[in-house]
């Protein structure tokens, strides 16, 4: 058998054996009826984009500033303060658990101290008036 012949029948097994763990894999997915398996690196990438999901959508933040634009023409200072209070809060959070999920996922050992939602979150607050994710805010609530 010549190398040619050898290699090329190395690379079909290859693919083959992939496109048959690949069919495997699709296949156990469909009998569970899409349920991941808690643990695995699927878990860990579903759990991920459901955090990124529930970010504030561009629409989101142009009504929230203009709810609070409202909120303080109608001398509801105290509501408006709260509102955006509670809203920052949940961005900083939202965008700090994304960050520390990604940079959980990329590395091999998880440094407790290091890797904390308050660390991240500590992190995104120092940042915000830096950012456009926080275009929403009104200065004169700071």
């Amino acid at each position: 058998m010549s190398a040619y012949t050898t290699g090329t029948r190395r690379s079909s097994t290859a693919s083959f054996s992939s496109s048959i763990s690949t069919k495997g894999r699709e296949y156990r997915r469909q009998r569970n009826k899409g349920k991941i398996r808690a643990g695995s690196p699927d878990e860990e990438m579903a759990l991920l984009e459901h955090i990124k999901g529930m970010s504030l959508a561009d629409g989101a933040k142009r009504e929230l500033k203009s709810l609070l634009i409202s909120l303080l023409m109608l001398g509801e200072e105290d509501t408006a303060r709260k509102l955006q209070h509670v809203c920052l809060n949940f961005q900083l959070s939202q965008i700090a658990a994304t960050k520390l999920a990604e940079d959980a996922m990329s590395s091999d050992q998880i440094d407790e101290s290091a890797f904390s939602l308050e660390n991240y979150i500590q992190k995104e607050r120092e940042e915000l008036h830096n950012s456009e994710a926080f275009s929403w805010l009104s200065k004169t609530l700071l």
